[in-house]
């Protein structure tokens, strides 16, 4: 498991915050066929989140909870880091990049 990319998601999911909140949602915002949408366990209770299309003004892009009224902007490079599926978190480890080298059989020590 790539620990680093699965670091890199958690501190993305505990530093997203609102840049705006739209109170009634007045527009598709991208959000019926969502480019991501995630679930989130906190406190024995599960939430899932869509993310919608970017705003052309400000980069950010359209976050709503299932089932809540409200749409939030949110900062998508906050959103980016969380479109990594399980393949890529399994990726690094596969490629060998996290194991151990074998030893360098030239620096033992002579006995």
């Amino acid at each position: 498991l790539d620990q680093s990319a699965v670091g890199t998601m958690l501190t993305a999911l505990a530093s997203l915050r609102a840049d705006r909140v739209l109170e009634e949602n007045r527009g598709d915002y991208g959000l019926s066929q969502p480019s991501l949408t995630f679930w989130v366990t906190a406190n024995g209770a599960t939430h899932a989140f869509s993310v919608g299309a970017e705003n052309s003004v400000t980069g950010s892009v359209y976050l709503q909870k299932d089932g809540g009224n409200e749409v939030y902007l949110v900062a998508s490079s906050r959103v980016e880091s969380l479109k990594k599926g399980k393949a890529d978190l399994l990726a690094q480890e596969e490629s060998g990049s996290g194991a151990a080298s074998e030893p360098d059989e030239s620096a033992a020590p002579e006995e």
